[in-house]
C-alpha cells in the first residue's frame, strides 16, 4: 500500500506544476493537469484527485496568498508612486509621509510642556528663575547651574465607604479621604 500524503507532505514535480498552472489559468483543474504535463487520459478526474490531497490544497492556498500579496504590493506601490507625484501638494505630502512612516522613518512625537507661575529676571542678579519660587526652573549666569523643581504628582486614592451608623444605603459616604 502507498504512503498517505498529509498537509505537510512535499509536492511532486508534477503536483508543483499543477499548482502553478491552476493559479495562472484562473483555477481550471483540467487545463492545469494538461499544462503540468500529465499523460493521463482523464485530466478532469486526475485534477479532482489532486485537489482532494491535503498537501496539494495547502500548497494551492499558500501560493494563492503569496501571489495575491505580490500583486497587491506591486499595485499599492504603483498607486503610492502616483500619489507622491500628484499635483496637489497636500496629497503628495501625505503620501510621502505615509510611505516614510511605513518604512520606519517616523518623526519624533512632539510634547508640549506648560509651566504655570511667573517669570522673574533680575538683571542685577546672575540667576534667571521661572516658576513660583518653590517649583520651576532656575539657571545661573554661566548656564552651568540648572535646577528644575516640579511639584509632586498626587496619587489617586480609592473611595472609602464609611459604614458606621448607617441605616439606609442612600446615606453611604463614598468620598475620597
Amino acid at each position: 500500500m502507498g504512503k498517505v500524503a498529509t498537509a505537510d507532505s512535499p509536492l511532486s514535480p508534477l503536483q508543483q506544476r499543477f499548482v502553478e498552472a491552476m493559479l495562472s489559468n484562473g483555477g481550471n483543474g483540467t487545463q492545469a493537469v494538461i499544462a503540468a504535463g500529465s499523460s493521463t487520459k482523464y485530466p478532469a478526474s486526475y485534477a479532482s484527485q489532486l485537489l482532494r490531497k491535503p498537501h496539494v490544497r495547502k500548497a494551492l492556498q499558500l501560493e494563492a496568498v503569496e501571489t495575491l500579496r505580490t500583486r497587491m504590493l506591486i499595485k499599492a506601490l504603483a498607486q503610492m508612486d502616483k500619489l507622491i507625484e500628484a499635483d496637489s501638494e497636500s496629497v503628495a505630502f501625505h503620501a510621502s509621509k505615509d510611505v516614510m512612516d511605513r518604512a520606519g522613518f517616523r518623526a519624533p512625537e512632539r510634547s508640549d510642556v506648560q509651566v504655570q507661575g511667573e517669570i522673574r529676571i533680575d538683571l542685577r542678579a546672575p540667576v534667571v528663575e521661572l516658576g513660583d519660587g518653590t517649583h520651576g526652573l532656575s539657571i545661573d549666569e554661566r548656564g552651568a547651574g540648572l535646577k528644575l523643581a516640579l511639584p509632586p504628582i498626587p496619587t489617586p486614592q480609592a473611595p472609602t465607604i464609611d459604614t458606621e451608623n448607617v441605616t439606609d444605603l442612600d446615606e453611604v459616604d463614598t468620598t475620597t479621604k
